[in-house]
């Protein structure tokens, strides 16, 4: 269920984006030779053509990159049908010496123009084999008369500049400035098209013109990025015709890497495929393909302050992928593609109240939790700017022994950084007061920093990825007091020193110890006590640095940071991190650091929108708000780990407890998932029917009412008729004519009989119905009533006729 520990991988060792300046991008590539006197092999490689520089990368790893920038008075000549063998030989007059006669005659101006004996390609690229055997002091004559020399023509590229930088990269080192005094020749590898070649030379041009044209970096590079773009567009459509396939959707878009942004488009085939291909900046990548099916999880995602963004995890790879459009419509054309064609993934977004209980019930870790936050909150191993951030946990790096169950080993997680240390506070909060009693001031802050920033990462980061410095540093490493040395040291500077108000990064509780270990035996500089800074020093607590992970990993899942961890939730992903509770929580940071404060509509040139790209991208951005209300506080632990166990026991222990513990997470939601649905469907089940029983009970009930209506109807007109019988026996004839009346008992019995029997089958119904005692009670008091009446009837009835004589009978 959830995502990948890590999805930071280190660039390719050859070149890659790391290795350009800021700003810059890799446009086109020759295969190229770099030529090199006759005695001594010829270094194969790729030169590169960049927005700012021509690069050469040897193919040999042990050799160094040659940057050649524009900016040093380059010039790029070409030389069509140049001989290759008369080209060398005349750089060492070997046909002069050795008297050979060819069919062209001595070497031409050309020829001895361009010599290829350049000191400084000598020293940087060793021969390790000559040619034949021969060296530099080999016979002349046996030389002249190799086949070599016959006749073999060639394209040739020479560049002319003072001043080159090398960079080795094994290890890598910073750029070394090399003074040049001569032509540094290349072969065009007949490989490349005529095409590529002529495009080659023509972009040159462009990008070594454009200052002198008065027109800017930034409108050339659109322009040459746009007319790569559209010719590779031309081609995928003629391509994909072809082979009948449908184009659903097509949009230019990037896609975002640690090492910087590659430049393409972005097309959905048949409505379930999906496909990038990269035009520019994407040294080492190849196009991206993958189906809809295979997507497991995908959200929106803003990059740098732009709702322009989406990232998308897939089915068995560890490492997201995110790319970036040109608006917002188009990001939203690709998220509704996914939507409703990947019938397998699911939006972060749309889940995060379940994930959320699931970790308040303690079925999620908190790394876990932590790593979703990260993800939903817009904040991805992909981009520097916005790299996911973990909170400092532990305050004890200088004790021999780390207590999980002391809360004095831990940091308070309700407060930011910047107010952990009260003495150093009360600075922030004056320079809040004075920013807030200045009427030019729009809003007041406590932190001119912020907590995640690029030159954090590259600070932690250093020993894992050093071209981080290449890019970030212009390849300087940073002075030795300024570089990741120690944790005690970083701590301490975080909690005590200026405006340093840093969190942590998620390595720091992952299993993978690079960032820790100086493997590339880099030259990070020596202490002023004579120290040379190389690996981290780590706490004495920690043995090595797998015990180091392990137990930090352990304090984080430790029964403190369980009780507490909504509380820095709320800093930096809830309630707390903007408005009036942020203020109250001391919790507020520059101004630019938060979207609702960067309106990318009201930049008026190009200098203010470089301003602040620069702003948005070096100095920090705020996370998406996912809570609006306090976070729920955890319940319930899932994991128990015992830093006490010694040796790998522990980790094993660990990986076997994480193991277990990933399995059940996903084992549970899918049960969780299976039995949502299943009671979903029966409660679907019962509505519908409950629903129908309504209906019928509905039914029934109308018909029991009808009935009641009509019994009641018959009962009054059956009382009707006894009252008019009564009247025709009125007493009053009995009493003007002294007659009797004539009465007879046998039918008035039968009626009350009737009536008796009806009242018996209501009753009957009535209990069968559930009972009317209502209707029962009016009929009781009915029948009464009749039965008075009969009774008085019979009495006046004796009376009359012990008075009268007896009368024939009237029927």
């Amino acid at each position: 269920m959830f995502l990948s520990e890590t999805s930071l991988k280190r660039p390719s060792a050859e070149l890659n984006a790391l290795h350009l300046d800021v700003g810059e991008i890799h446009l086109l590539s020759l295969r190229v030779s770099l030529l090199k006197e006759h005695a001594f092999e010829d270094v194969e490689g790729i030169l590169h053509l960049c927005s700012r520089s021509l690069i050469f990368q040897p193919s040999s790893f042990s050799f160094p990159l040659l940057k050649m920038k524009f900016s040093n008075r380059i010039i790029l000549r070409h030389f069509k049908g140049v001989d290759k063998n008369r080209l060398k030989a005349a750089s060492a007059d070997i046909l002069a010496a050795s008297g050979a006669k060819t069919s062209r005659g001595p070497p031409s101006e050309r020829e001895r123009e361009l010599s290829l004996g350049n000191p400084l390609l000598g020293r940087l690229y060793p021969s390790t084999n000559q040619n034949s055997g021969l060296t530099p002091r080999s016979s002349q004559r046996e030389l002249a008369s190799k086949a070599a020399l016959q006749e073999k023509l060639i394209h040739v590229a020479a560049v002319s500049i003072d001043k080159a930088f090398s960079l080795y990269r094994n290890p890598i080192s910073t750029y070394i400035t090399e003074k040049n005094e001569d032509d540094i020749v290349f072969e065009v590898a007949k490989a490349n098209s005529l095409l590529t070649w002529l495009k080659f030379q023509k972009f040159y041009e462009a990008l070594t013109t454009a200052a002198a044209a008065g027109r800017e970096e930034e409108d050339v590079i659109a322009e040459l990025v746009e007319q790569l773009t559209e010719e590779r567009k031309k081609e995928f459509i003629d391509h994909r015709n072809q082979r009948n396939e449908k184009i659903s959707l097509l949009v230019r878009a990037r896609q975002i890497t640690i090492s910087g942004k590659v430049y393409g488009f972005l097309a959905i085939l048949n409505g379930r495929s999906v496909v990038f291909v990269h035009v520019a900046n994407g040294i080492g990548h190849k196009a991206l393909r993958f189906e809809l099916s295979a997507v497991k999880y995908f959200t929106k995602y803003r990059y740098m302050f732009k709702q322009t963004g989406l990232e998308l995890w897939r089915f068995g790879v560890r490492r997201s992928s995110l790319f970036e459009f040109d608006d917002t419509t188009s990001r939203d054309a690709v998220y509704k593609f996914l939507k409703d064609g990947a019938e397998k993934a699911r939006d972060l977004l749309l889940h995060r109240e379940e994930v959320t209980r699931l970790w308040s019930r303690g079925l999620v870790s908190n790394y876990d939790y932590l790593l979703y936050l990260n993800s939903t909150a817009n904040r991805s191993f992909h981009d520097l700017s916005s790299y996911p951030v973990f909170p400092w946990i532990l305050s004890n790096y200088t004790g021999e022994e780390l207590d999980l169950e002391d809360p004095s080993n831990f940091r308070d997680l309700s407060l930011p950084v910047g107010s952990l240390n009260k003495h150093r506070f009360r600075r922030f909060m004056d320079y809040y007061e004075d920013l807030k009693a200045d009427k030019t001031e729009r809003h007041a802050y406590y932190y001119p920093t912020h907590y995640s920033t690029p030159g954090f990462v590259v600070f932690f980061l250093v020993r894992r990825i050093p071209e981080f410095l290449v890019k970030l540093q212009n390849a300087v490493f940073l002075p030795t007091d300024r570089v990741f040395r120690s944790m005690e040291q970083t701590w301490y500077a975080t909690v005590n020193n200026g405006p340093d108000v840093k969190e942590l990064i998620p390595e720091f509780y992952g299993t993978d110890i690079g960032f820790l270990v100086n493997s590339e035996k880099l030259e990070l500089g020596v202490t002023n006590e004579g120290e040379v800074v190389d690996n981290v020093v780590l706490p004495e607590w920690a043995r090595n640095p797998s015990d180091f992970l392990i137990k930090m990993r352990a304090a984080l899942e430790s029964n403190y940071v369980s009780a507490n961890l909504h509380k820095w939730i709320d800093l930096i992903f809830g309630c707390k991190q903007r408005g009036d509770q942020a203020v109250l929580a001391q919790n507020m940071f520059y101004p630019l650091t938060y979207e609702e404060h960067v309106r990318w509509n009201e930049v008026r040139n190009a200098y203010e929108r470089a301003a602040l790209e620069v702003q948005v991208t070096e100095f920090g951005q705020t996370p998406v708000q996912l809570f609006k209300g306090p976070h729920p506080a955890r319940v319930v632990r899932l994991f128990n780990l015992d830093p006490s166990i010694e040796g790998s026991e522990t980790e094993q222990l660990l990986v076997k407890k994480l193991k277990v513990a990933t399995k059940e997470v996903e084992r549970l939601h899918l049960e969780l998932e299976k039995a949502g649905n299943e009671q979903m469907k029966k409660i679907s089940d019962q509505m519908r029917e409950l629903k129908d029983l309504e209906l019928r009970n509905a039914g029934h009930v109308d018909k029991v009412k009808e009935e009641h209506k009509n019994e009641v109807r018959r009962l009054q007109e059956t009382v009707k008729t006894l009252e008019a019988r009564l009247r025709e026996k009125n007493f009053m004839d009995l009493e003007m004519h002294a007659k009797p009346v004539d009465f007879d008992e046998d039918e008035f019995h039968q009626d009350l009989e009737v009536l008796i029997s009806r009242k018996e089958e209501q009753k009957e119904d009535d209990r069968r119905d559930g009972g009317r005692e209502a209707r029962e009670s009016e009929l009781e008091t009915l029948l009464a009533k009749v039965i008075a009446e009969n009774e008085e009837l019979r009495s006046r009835l004796s009376k009359g006729q012990a008075e009268s004589p007896p009368q024939p009978r009237r029927r």
